[in-house]
Protein backbone atom coordinates (compact mmCIF):
# COMPACT_ATOMS: atom_id res chain seq x y z
CA UNK A 1 0.00 0.00 0.00
CA UNK A 2 1.32 3.66 -0.69
CA UNK A 3 1.78 5.38 2.59
CA UNK A 4 1.00 9.23 2.49
CA UNK A 5 1.69 11.39 4.94
CA UNK A 6 -0.96 13.39 6.95
CA UNK A 7 -0.80 16.69 4.99
CA UNK A 8 -0.31 15.13 1.71
CA UNK A 9 -4.09 13.35 2.97
CA UNK A 10 -5.71 16.19 3.58
CA UNK A 11 -4.85 17.88 0.47
CA UNK A 12 -5.98 14.75 -1.69
CA UNK A 13 -9.29 14.50 0.20
CA UNK A 14 -10.21 18.00 0.38
CA UNK A 15 -9.26 18.03 -3.89
CA UNK A 16 -11.70 14.85 -4.09
CA UNK A 17 -14.08 16.07 -1.98
CA UNK A 18 -14.49 19.80 -3.05
CA UNK A 19 -18.24 20.54 -3.40
CA UNK A 20 -19.54 18.35 -1.00
CA UNK A 21 -22.65 18.63 0.16
CA UNK A 22 -21.52 17.90 3.40
CA UNK A 23 -19.74 21.02 5.24
CA UNK A 24 -16.44 19.42 6.13
CA UNK A 25 -13.71 20.20 8.52
CA UNK A 26 -10.67 17.51 7.26
CA UNK A 27 -8.05 19.42 9.51
CA UNK A 28 -8.46 16.65 12.31
CA UNK A 29 -6.31 14.30 9.28
CA UNK A 30 -3.31 16.45 10.41
CA UNK A 31 -3.78 16.98 14.15
CA UNK A 32 -5.15 13.51 15.03
CA UNK A 33 -7.07 14.56 18.04
CA UNK A 34 -8.42 11.25 18.66
CA UNK A 35 -5.60 9.17 17.56
CA UNK A 36 -4.89 8.00 20.90
CA UNK A 37 -7.85 6.89 22.09
CA UNK A 38 -8.74 4.61 19.09
CA UNK A 39 -6.00 4.76 16.75
CA UNK A 40 -7.87 6.51 13.76
CA UNK A 41 -9.73 9.75 12.34
CA UNK A 42 -13.10 9.23 11.54
CA UNK A 43 -14.31 11.83 9.02
CA UNK A 44 -18.59 11.13 9.11
CA UNK A 45 -19.22 7.64 8.98
CA UNK A 46 -15.69 6.48 7.76
CA UNK A 47 -12.97 5.67 9.86
CA UNK A 48 -9.59 6.17 8.46
CA UNK A 49 -6.82 4.13 10.22
CA UNK A 50 -3.72 5.76 10.80
CA UNK A 51 -0.37 3.97 10.14
CA UNK A 52 3.32 4.40 12.24
CA UNK A 53 5.49 4.02 9.86
CA UNK A 54 9.59 4.75 10.71
CA UNK A 55 8.13 6.78 14.01
CA UNK A 56 5.71 8.79 11.35
CA UNK A 57 2.10 8.82 10.90
CA UNK A 58 0.42 8.23 7.78
CA UNK A 59 -2.59 6.95 5.88
CA UNK A 60 -2.79 4.78 3.21
CA UNK A 61 -3.63 6.42 0.00
CA UNK A 62 -6.33 4.03 -1.35
CA UNK A 63 -7.70 4.80 2.10
CA UNK A 64 -7.99 8.34 1.87
CA UNK A 65 -9.63 8.48 -1.62
CA UNK A 66 -12.15 5.79 -1.08
CA UNK A 67 -13.88 7.70 1.65
CA UNK A 68 -13.17 11.57 -0.10
CA UNK A 69 -15.39 9.77 -2.87
CA UNK A 70 -17.82 8.81 -0.65
CA UNK A 71 -18.30 12.39 0.32
CA UNK A 72 -17.74 13.72 -3.00
CA UNK A 73 -21.05 11.38 -4.01
CA UNK A 74 -22.88 11.64 -0.55
CA UNK A 75 -26.37 13.32 -1.42
CA UNK A 76 -28.80 15.50 0.83
CA UNK A 77 -32.38 16.52 0.18
CA UNK A 78 -32.82 20.08 1.56
CA UNK A 79 -36.28 19.67 1.87
CA UNK A 80 -35.99 16.14 3.67
CA UNK A 81 -35.70 17.22 7.30
CA UNK A 82 -35.93 15.82 11.01
CA UNK A 83 -36.49 18.39 14.34
CA UNK A 84 -33.22 17.84 16.62
CA UNK A 85 -34.48 17.28 19.89
CA UNK A 86 -32.11 19.32 22.51
CA UNK A 87 -31.63 16.56 25.23
CA UNK A 88 -32.14 18.33 29.07
CA UNK A 89 -29.18 20.12 30.89
CA UNK A 90 -26.89 18.03 33.03
CA UNK A 91 -23.63 19.30 34.77
CA UNK A 92 -20.51 17.39 34.53
CA UNK A 93 -21.25 15.81 38.00
CA UNK A 94 -24.49 14.20 36.88
CA UNK A 95 -22.91 12.49 34.02
CA UNK A 96 -21.79 8.70 34.51
CA UNK A 97 -18.02 8.23 34.28
CA UNK A 98 -19.06 5.89 31.49
CA UNK A 99 -21.04 9.08 29.50
CA UNK A 100 -18.87 11.90 29.60
CA UNK A 101 -16.61 10.68 26.49
CA UNK A 102 -19.46 9.43 24.78
CA UNK A 103 -19.65 9.94 20.88
CA UNK A 104 -23.45 11.84 21.09
CA UNK A 105 -24.08 14.61 18.52
CA UNK A 106 -27.21 15.37 20.04
CA UNK A 107 -25.47 16.33 23.28
CA UNK A 108 -22.21 18.08 21.58
CA UNK A 109 -24.41 20.80 20.09
CA UNK A 110 -26.86 21.09 23.10
CA UNK A 111 -23.54 21.25 25.11
CA UNK A 112 -22.91 24.35 22.56
CA UNK A 113 -26.01 26.17 23.27
CA UNK A 114 -25.68 25.73 27.01
CA UNK A 115 -22.88 27.22 27.12
CA UNK A 116 -23.76 30.09 24.87
CA UNK A 117 -26.79 30.93 27.23
CA UNK A 118 -24.40 30.83 30.07
CA UNK A 119 -22.25 33.03 28.97
CA UNK A 120 -25.46 35.17 28.15
CA UNK A 121 -26.83 35.00 31.66
CA UNK A 122 -24.04 35.89 33.44
CA UNK A 123 -22.95 38.74 31.14
CA UNK A 124 -26.24 40.45 31.07
CA UNK A 125 -27.16 40.12 34.74
CA UNK A 126 -24.89 41.41 38.37
CA UNK A 127 -24.01 38.71 39.90
CA UNK A 128 -26.18 38.26 42.71
CA UNK A 129 -29.36 38.11 40.73
CA UNK A 130 -27.74 35.07 38.50
CA UNK A 131 -29.21 31.71 38.64
CA UNK A 132 -29.50 28.51 36.93
CA UNK A 133 -32.55 29.39 34.26
CA UNK A 134 -30.03 28.91 31.64
CA UNK A 135 -30.21 25.29 32.25
CA UNK A 136 -33.84 25.53 31.42
CA UNK A 137 -35.33 25.65 27.76
CA UNK A 138 -36.76 28.91 26.46
CA UNK A 139 -39.37 30.64 24.78
CA UNK A 140 -36.98 30.71 21.78
CA UNK A 141 -37.26 26.67 21.74
CA UNK A 142 -33.26 27.53 22.58
CA UNK A 143 -31.96 27.57 26.57
CA UNK A 144 -31.87 30.11 28.55
CA UNK A 145 -33.13 33.56 26.92
CA UNK A 146 -30.54 32.68 23.95
CA UNK A 147 -31.95 33.74 20.47
CA UNK A 148 -31.10 31.97 17.26
CA UNK A 149 -29.36 34.71 15.87
CA UNK A 150 -26.78 35.02 19.00
CA UNK A 151 -25.91 31.41 18.80
CA UNK A 152 -25.22 31.54 15.14
CA UNK A 153 -22.95 35.22 15.41
CA UNK A 154 -20.70 33.67 18.53
CA UNK A 155 -20.29 30.27 16.88
CA UNK A 156 -18.56 32.19 13.88
CA UNK A 157 -14.94 31.92 13.54
CA UNK A 158 -14.90 28.78 16.03
CA UNK A 159 -14.57 25.43 15.28
CA UNK A 160 -17.97 23.59 15.63
CA UNK A 161 -17.55 20.10 13.88
CA UNK A 162 -18.81 16.61 14.89
CA UNK A 163 -17.29 13.94 13.11
CA UNK A 164 -15.27 16.37 11.36
CA UNK A 165 -18.50 17.71 9.83
CA UNK A 166 -19.95 21.38 10.26
CA UNK A 167 -23.75 20.63 11.15
CA UNK A 168 -24.65 24.20 12.40
CA UNK A 169 -24.03 25.18 8.74
CA UNK A 170 -26.43 22.54 7.63
CA UNK A 171 -28.81 23.15 10.80
CA UNK A 172 -31.99 25.18 10.48
CA UNK A 173 -34.65 26.77 12.61
CA UNK A 174 -38.81 27.60 12.64
CA UNK A 175 -41.24 28.53 15.20
CA UNK A 176 -41.83 25.17 16.12
CA UNK A 177 -38.13 24.02 16.70
CA UNK A 178 -34.29 23.25 15.08
CA UNK A 179 -33.47 20.98 11.56
CA UNK A 180 -31.15 18.97 10.07
CA UNK A 181 -31.28 16.98 6.81
CA UNK A 182 -32.58 13.63 7.47
CA UNK A 183 -29.74 12.20 5.15
CA UNK A 184 -27.07 13.78 7.46
CA UNK A 185 -29.09 13.36 10.80
CA UNK A 186 -29.02 9.35 9.63
CA UNK A 187 -24.45 10.27 8.84
CA UNK A 188 -24.63 11.76 12.51
CA UNK A 189 -26.05 8.15 13.92
CA UNK A 190 -23.77 6.20 12.28
CA UNK A 191 -20.80 8.44 13.22
CA UNK A 192 -21.63 7.58 16.69
CA UNK A 193 -21.80 3.89 16.09
CA UNK A 194 -18.47 3.72 14.18
CA UNK A 195 -16.82 5.72 17.21
CA UNK A 196 -18.43 3.58 20.06
CA UNK A 197 -16.95 0.44 18.50
CA UNK A 198 -13.47 1.66 17.53
CA UNK A 199 -13.46 2.98 21.25
CA UNK A 200 -14.79 -0.28 22.55
CA UNK A 201 -11.82 -2.37 20.67
CA UNK A 202 -9.63 -0.01 21.79
CA UNK A 203 -9.97 0.59 24.94
CA UNK A 204 -9.83 -3.58 25.60
CA UNK A 205 -6.61 -4.99 27.07
CA UNK A 206 -4.88 -7.10 24.20
CA UNK A 207 -3.76 -9.61 26.87
CA UNK A 208 -6.17 -10.29 29.62
CA UNK A 209 -9.25 -8.64 27.80
CA UNK A 210 -10.11 -6.43 30.49
CA UNK A 211 -11.99 -3.35 29.69
CA UNK A 212 -10.54 0.01 30.37
CA UNK A 213 -10.99 3.49 30.31
CA UNK A 214 -12.90 4.90 27.61
CA UNK A 215 -10.54 8.04 27.10
CA UNK A 216 -7.44 5.75 25.86
CA UNK A 217 -5.43 6.08 29.44
CA UNK A 218 -4.42 2.29 28.82
CA UNK A 219 -3.15 3.35 25.46
CA UNK A 220 0.63 2.85 25.04
CA UNK A 221 2.98 4.01 22.40
CA UNK A 222 4.80 1.00 20.10
CA UNK A 223 6.60 1.34 17.22
CA UNK A 224 3.87 0.11 15.47
CA UNK A 225 1.27 2.53 16.72
CA UNK A 226 -0.89 2.07 19.59
CA UNK A 227 -1.68 -0.99 21.99
CA UNK A 228 -3.70 -1.19 24.76
CA UNK A 229 -2.45 -3.19 28.69
CA UNK A 230 -3.76 -2.55 31.92
CA UNK A 231 -1.56 -2.18 34.65
CA UNK A 232 -0.82 -5.77 35.68
CA UNK A 233 -0.01 -6.38 32.08
CA UNK A 234 2.02 -3.34 31.49
CA UNK A 235 3.84 -4.40 34.76
CA UNK A 236 4.42 -7.76 33.13
CA UNK A 237 5.69 -6.96 30.11
CA UNK A 238 7.86 -4.28 30.28
CA UNK A 239 10.81 -4.46 32.67
CA UNK A 240 10.61 -2.16 36.06
CA UNK A 241 13.46 0.34 35.71
CA UNK A 242 16.27 -0.20 38.13
CA UNK A 243 19.02 2.50 37.57
CA UNK A 244 21.51 1.00 35.66
CA UNK A 245 22.12 4.50 33.56
CA UNK A 246 22.63 6.20 37.23
CA UNK A 247 25.19 9.04 36.74
CA UNK A 248 24.97 8.45 32.89
CA UNK A 249 24.86 11.51 30.84
CA UNK A 250 21.76 11.83 28.61
CA UNK A 251 23.84 11.76 25.41
CA UNK A 252 25.87 8.86 26.37
CA UNK A 253 22.77 7.17 26.97
CA UNK A 254 21.12 8.06 23.42
CA UNK A 255 25.01 6.61 21.96
CA UNK A 256 24.32 3.50 23.44
CA UNK A 257 20.89 3.05 21.71
CA UNK A 258 19.19 1.99 25.20
CA UNK A 259 15.35 2.43 24.38
CA UNK A 260 13.50 4.17 27.15
CA UNK A 261 10.66 2.35 25.30
CA UNK A 262 11.27 -1.19 26.71
CA UNK A 263 10.96 0.20 30.25
CA UNK A 264 7.95 0.52 32.64
CA UNK A 265 7.20 4.46 33.19
CA UNK A 266 9.27 5.16 36.46
CA UNK A 267 6.48 7.87 37.60
CA UNK A 268 3.11 6.02 36.95
CA UNK A 269 4.51 2.50 37.11
CA UNK A 270 1.40 1.70 35.05
CA UNK A 271 2.11 2.20 31.39
CA UNK A 272 4.89 2.19 28.57
CA UNK A 273 7.56 4.46 28.60
CA UNK A 274 8.53 6.38 25.75
CA UNK A 275 11.27 9.36 26.61
CA UNK A 276 14.05 9.28 28.96
CA UNK A 277 13.73 11.94 31.73
CA UNK A 278 16.97 13.94 31.86
CA UNK A 279 18.67 17.07 33.91
CA UNK A 280 18.70 19.88 31.70
CA UNK A 281 21.42 21.54 34.14
CA UNK A 282 23.81 19.07 34.62
CA UNK A 283 22.62 16.61 31.73
CA UNK A 284 22.39 13.13 33.65
CA UNK A 285 19.43 10.60 32.98
CA UNK A 286 16.71 10.43 35.71
CA UNK A 287 14.56 7.91 34.23
CA UNK A 288 11.79 6.53 31.77
CA UNK A 289 8.47 8.31 31.64
CA UNK A 290 5.28 7.48 29.73
CA UNK A 291 4.87 10.53 27.58
CA UNK A 292 2.00 12.11 30.04
CA UNK A 293 3.87 11.88 32.90
CA UNK A 294 6.70 13.49 31.23
CA UNK A 295 4.33 16.15 29.56
CA UNK A 296 3.02 16.17 33.58
CA UNK A 297 6.16 16.96 34.19
CA UNK A 298 7.47 19.98 32.32
CA UNK A 299 4.09 21.88 32.87
CA UNK A 300 3.25 21.37 36.22
CA UNK A 301 4.72 23.07 39.12
CA UNK A 302 7.00 21.84 41.76
CA UNK A 303 4.39 21.41 44.57
CA UNK A 304 1.49 20.55 42.11
CA UNK A 305 3.88 17.65 40.69
CA UNK A 306 4.76 16.24 44.20
CA UNK A 307 1.60 17.07 45.57
CA UNK A 308 -0.32 14.50 42.88
CA UNK A 309 2.87 12.05 42.36
CA UNK A 310 3.59 11.99 45.66
CA UNK A 311 6.53 9.63 46.68
CA UNK A 312 7.90 9.41 43.14
CA UNK A 313 9.99 12.17 42.95
CA UNK A 314 12.99 11.87 40.15
CA UNK A 315 15.84 13.22 41.55
CA UNK A 316 19.44 14.56 40.02
CA UNK A 317 22.43 12.46 40.09
CA UNK A 318 24.22 15.19 40.95
CA UNK A 319 21.71 16.85 43.67
CA UNK A 320 21.76 13.84 44.90
CA UNK A 321 25.52 13.93 45.42
CA UNK A 322 26.02 16.91 46.77
CA UNK A 323 23.09 15.88 49.67
CA UNK A 324 25.75 13.57 50.55
CA UNK A 325 28.36 15.95 50.56
CA UNK A 326 29.62 14.75 47.51
CA UNK A 327 31.06 17.44 45.00
CA UNK A 328 28.80 17.51 41.66
CA UNK A 329 30.87 16.06 39.30
CA UNK A 330 28.59 17.94 36.35
CA UNK A 331 29.37 21.59 37.33
CA UNK A 332 31.09 23.45 39.64
CA UNK A 333 27.80 25.97 41.08
CA UNK A 334 25.41 24.05 43.27
CA UNK A 335 22.56 22.18 41.27
CA UNK A 336 19.17 24.52 40.13
CA UNK A 337 16.07 24.07 43.02
CA UNK A 338 14.50 22.51 39.37
CA UNK A 339 16.49 19.41 40.57
CA UNK A 340 15.19 18.81 43.88
CA UNK A 341 11.84 18.20 44.09
CA UNK A 342 11.33 16.95 47.33
CA UNK A 343 8.87 18.22 50.38
CA UNK A 344 10.96 19.40 53.28
CA UNK A 345 10.59 16.64 55.82
CA UNK A 346 10.62 17.98 59.47
CA UNK A 347 12.55 14.60 60.69
CA UNK A 348 15.48 14.94 57.95
CA UNK A 349 18.37 16.21 58.44
CA UNK A 350 20.88 17.91 55.53
CA UNK A 351 24.35 18.01 55.68
CA UNK A 352 26.58 21.57 56.68
CA UNK A 353 28.07 21.80 53.20
CA UNK A 354 24.65 20.93 51.24
CA UNK A 355 22.44 22.99 53.55
CA UNK A 356 24.32 26.10 53.47
CA UNK A 357 23.87 25.99 49.84
CA UNK A 358 20.18 24.76 49.05
CA UNK A 359 18.93 26.12 52.54
CA UNK A 360 16.12 23.22 53.95
CA UNK A 361 14.98 22.48 50.34
CA UNK A 362 16.51 18.87 50.52
CA UNK A 363 16.34 16.02 52.39
CA UNK A 364 19.39 13.77 53.05
CA UNK A 365 17.83 10.44 54.22
CA UNK A 366 14.06 11.24 52.97
CA UNK A 367 15.35 12.09 49.71
CA UNK A 368 17.73 9.04 49.39
CA UNK A 369 14.73 6.96 49.72
CA UNK A 370 12.50 8.33 47.72
CA UNK A 371 14.39 9.39 45.05
CA UNK A 372 14.43 8.05 41.64
CA UNK A 373 16.96 5.60 40.76
CA UNK A 374 17.13 6.52 37.11
CA UNK A 375 19.85 8.34 35.25
CA UNK A 376 18.56 11.47 34.22
CA UNK A 377 18.76 14.81 36.62
CA UNK A 378 16.17 17.41 35.62
CA UNK A 379 14.73 20.95 36.09
CA UNK A 380 10.86 21.40 35.62
CA UNK A 381 11.18 20.81 31.90
CA UNK A 382 11.05 17.35 31.61
CA UNK A 383 12.50 14.46 29.56
CA UNK A 384 12.11 15.89 26.18
CA UNK A 385 13.56 14.52 23.07
CA UNK A 386 15.97 17.23 21.73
Amino acid sequence: MAQISPRLARTYFAEIAAGSAVPLDVDDLVSMVRLREHGHVVLGHVALRCYKFRSKWTYDERDIRRAAQVFADFCLDPGDVVEVQLPPYRGYDDQEPEERRRSDWREQIASWMYWHARHTHQRERPYETRDDSWQRIGASGLPGELTWEEFLAASIGSRRSIGNTRPLELMTRSDSGLFLPRAYAELLDRWEQVTEELVGRARTCSRCRAPGPRWGAWRTPSPLGYVTLCPPCSGATFQRYTGHLHGVLYASARTRSTRADGYLCRMCAETRASVWDHCHDHGYVRGPLCASCNTFEGKSSAHSFLRDKEGSALICWSAAAAWRGVPCPAATTPPSPGCIWRRPSATSSVPAAAGASRGSRASNSTAARTASSCPAGGTTHGGRRP
